[in-house]
């Protein structure tokens, strides 16, 4: 035992025990006791402030002033009229003039079968001043509608008059909701589109195209098609590629699952924020057009896209030879070079049923002309590949020359003048008013399949390729429409700020601007009547233009008489797509890197393009950019 009183005792100790003096009076512990309830009372205030404010964080402000006024119930379908009385802060300004806010919109739900629902909101006719507010055109999806045998009240149709909103749940599992808007985002304005869901899923997919995994994360995913290289998009705006696909499935927590198509061309923007509690709220916002959305139900994935599949058209069946080993290289500069590819492949005894031969076969990369230096055995290099049981696949661009290789106007410029998409702002030195553009061949015209005379046209094109050729199949390439420089060509002769250079909203995040590498906003396209002056130009049409390009080539080589390929199941694959592009062919992922991460990515867009309804998808394997890597 130690002993108090030896001196190593407190040595080792450094300290002699105080004498304490026990203090009776009770005033002083309950003001010690107060004190101490206080501090933990304040502890507890903080660290509840504290989760209050995460909490409060992590649910967007929400914005939503629309009011229900007068409804119409048909069971299988509901109709509204709402607007928007209550005063609302808004993200965009609407004081200017220049970003008309709707005030009196029309809302519309109704049931297409027991798993599809149709919803819109549209502004009213005296928002509009006689014009025609643009839509996608229903030609370019299958045309849907409402059935009178379902009942909304299958999906318990559920709505809030104020804010104006509603939901949907899944009958069979009644604590599953499907989806809401109520308390969700409702703005309606000319440049500026936003509505609001809240989906009971932390699992969401789709929405492209774009480069990255196949699960989307939260952040900011845009819509815009472009041929600009971004990279892997980090959830950031601004980094769209190619294709117009603005369609999400999400797994909800059940395992049932919800599809939501939003059909829409415009420049758009999902905003995704995951909750607690399993929720997320899924923002879509768009610079144009209309809020036309479909909702789709399912016990599985399967189903959901099925019915997706059967709005926006279902996938055509491409022809057998198409669903084994294709190849091609931009290193075929002669058709030498790729004769001796494919007499390669015969030695090693590897299978190869079609050889692809990008724009160097074109003369100075004219469409619809053959080099005849560097590819005048390209007849009978098909001819070899026809006598092995395989097929030859060409490569083509959007771009029609204004000038052929000795200077003159090019044939098919000259042909087609008057069906080219037009200039908003001048007469150019060619006697006309087409568009004019910059790629490869230099100077040159895009054609306006809206016009009722682009299909002539096309077909007379194309039987003049196929007769040099005999191809079996096409590849449609930079049909964004991608360009080498902004709106107009030359821009210095060009005034190329249009009505849309200074949107409320900027879908891209500063990237880069919407006419990039792409023609103007203003192109006027084909219209059947004056309403459509305002609506059928560049800003609305970006997203189908590479889809309006597939449908007139495919529907003339399977099936005019003329076409030298008819009663052939057609082969077509396009870099540029829009939702129901599959009915009309296939789709290839576009430039990627030469690189590991590229090829993972290659998986995860394949595996998008099947939810999009276009199975015919394929990478490239190797990457058309970076060094050669010889173990990728």
């Amino acid at each position: 035992m130690s002993n108090e009183k030896d001196p190593e005792y407190y040595r080792i100790n450094n300290d002699k025990p105080q004498e304490v003096k026990e203090d009776n009076d009770p005033r002083k512990r309950g003001w010690t006791k107060l004190i101490v309830l206080l501090i933990v009372i304040g502890i507890a205030i903080a660290f509840v402030t504290a989760l209050i404010v995460i909490f409060v964080s992590r649910i967007p402000l929400v914005y939503n002033g629309y009011v229900q006024l007068e409804s119409v119930n048909l069971r299988y379908s509901y109709f509204a009229q709402i607007s928007r009385i209550n005063h609302v802060d808004i993200p965009v300004d609407t004081s200017e003039g220049n970003n008309t806010e709707f005030i009196d919109v029309d809302f519309h739900i109704c049931m297409m079968n027991s798993r599809t629902y149709r919803f819109s909101y549209r502004p009213q006719s005296h928002h509009l001043g006689g014009k025609e507010r643009w839509t996608v055109p229903d030609y370019l999806t299958e045309r849907a509608k409402c059935d009178k045998s379902m009942r909304l009240s299958f999906g318990e149709f559920h709505v809030d008059e104020a804010p104006f909103g509603f939901s949907l749940r899944n009958p069979t599992h009644r604590n599953t909701l499907w989806l809401s808007t109520e308390n969700r985002n409702l703005v309606l304005t000319d440049n500026y589109l936003e509505i609001g869901f809240e989906i009971d899923s932390h699992e969401i997919f789709g929405w492209g195209e774009r480069t990255r995994d196949f699960l989307l994360d939260e952040g900011d995913y845009t819509i815009w098609p472009t041929g600009i290289q971004k990279g892997v998009d980090p959830g950031e705006k601004g980094y769209n590629t190619f294709g117009d696909h603005p369609f999400i499935l999400a797994r909800l927590k059940d395992r049932t699952y919800v599809g939501l198509f939003f059909k829409n061309s415009n420049a758009k923007v999902l905003n995704l924020k995951k909750e607690s509690r399993g929720k997320s709220v899924v923002n879509f916002i768009t610079t144009g057009g209309i809020l036309d959305i479909f909702a789709f139900m399912g016990d599985t994935a399967e189903q959901v896209l099925r019915q997706f599949h059967k709005v926006v058209g279902e996938p055509q069946l491409p022809p057998l030879w198409a669903l084994g080993f294709q190849q091609g290289s931009a290193s075929y500069t002669t058709d030498k070079l790729a004769r001796e590819s494919l007499d390669n492949y015969k030695e090693a005894n590897i299978p190869l049923e079609s050889l692809l031969i990008d724009e160097s076969y074109m003369k100075e990369y004219r469409p619809f002309t053959v080099d005849s230096t560097n590819f005048g055995g390209l007849k009978s290099l098909a001819s070899t590949l026809h006598n092995r049981n395989q097929r030859l696949v060409l490569s083509m661009h959007a771009c029609i020359p204004v000038y052929d290789n000795r200077g003159r106007i090019y044939s098919f410029f000259s042909k087609g003048k008057e069906y080219f998409i037009r200039s908003n702002t001048t007469t150019t030195e060619f006697g006309g008013d087409a568009l004019i553009g910059d790629f490869l061949p230099g100077k040159c015209a895009y054609l306006d399949y809206y016009n009722p005379f682009a299909f002539a046209f096309i077909g007379e094109a194309l039987s003049s390729l196929w007769g040099q050729t005999h191809f079996d199949g096409l590849q449609l390439n930079y049909n964004e429409i991608y360009q080498n420089c902004d709106g107009e060509c030359p821009e210095e002769n060009k005034n190329n700020q249009t009505r849309f250079s200074e949107l409320p909203f900027d879908a891209l995040g500063g990237m880069h601007s919407l006419n990039s590498n792409t023609i103007s906003l203003d192109a006027v396209f084909y219209k059947n009547n004056e309403e459509q002056r305002d609506s059928r130009i560049g800003f609305n049409n970006q997203g189908i233009y590479g889809t309006q390009m597939m449908q007139t080539q495919q529907l003339y080589l399977q099936s005019s008489q003329d076409s030298p390929l008819q009663n052939k199941r057609s082969f077509i694959v396009s870099r540029s797509t829009f939702s129901g592009a599959g009915q009309h062919g296939g789709h290839f992922l576009g430039d990627n890197e030469n690189t590991w991460e590229d090829m993972r990515h290659s998986i995860s867009g394949i595996l998008n393009f099947n939810l999009f309804g276009i199975p015919f998808t394929g990478a490239n394997v190797c990457g058309t950019k970076g060094s050669m890597d010889e173990e990728i």
